[in-house]
């Protein structure tokens, strides 16, 4: 596929995130900004932005996007292997008749905790809620999605 094949279009995208750790605990707040002309295009795979939840990329043409995310590993202190966080973000639209949207996340993941000679070490399990509210809408749009994984070592 040639650049040819994506269309002329013109754009920019700039994004700065602050992360701080304290123990178990991580949060992060981002801003994120797309040029009026188009938005970003990432044909071949996921738009990276640190605003790029589950739902909404919140890389429209003029827009304007915040995400504050906390994550916790409760390992150290109830469940090894258990973490849990939320994210939050919300993006306004300048300029184009996109709704302004706002979208909240809330992830659990644990990963088995068993020795390098079980069969099942490795294995891994993940859940994802999300809420999409956007202006105009009556609705709100919902998404749940699982995941296994399992890690196979080559030696």
């Amino acid at each position: 596929m040639s650049g040819n094949e994506l269309g002329t279009f013109s754009t920019w995208g700039a994004g700065i995130a602050i992360v701080v750790k304290a123990r178990q605990l991580t949060a992060q707040l981002a801003y994120t900004q797309t040029g009026s002309g188009c938005a970003t295009q990432s044909p071949w795979g996921d738009h990276p932005s640190y605003a790029n939840l589950m739902q909404s990329a919140f890389n429209a043409a003029g827009e304007k996007a915040w995400v504050a995310l906390a994550s916790y590993d409760f390992g150290q202190i109830a469940t090894p292997g258990l973490s849990a966080g939320v994210a939050y973000g919300q993006g306004r639209n300048q300029g184009n008749a996109l709704p302004d949207q706002r979208e909240t996340d809330v992830r659990a993941d644990y990963a088995f905790q068993l020795g390098k000679d079980h069969p099942l070490h490795g294995l891994s399990a993940g859940f994802r809620y999300s809420w999409l509210d956007q202006d105009g809408t009556a609705s709100t749009a919902t998404e749940l999605r699982a995941y296994v994984n399992y890690e196979v070592t080559f030696r």
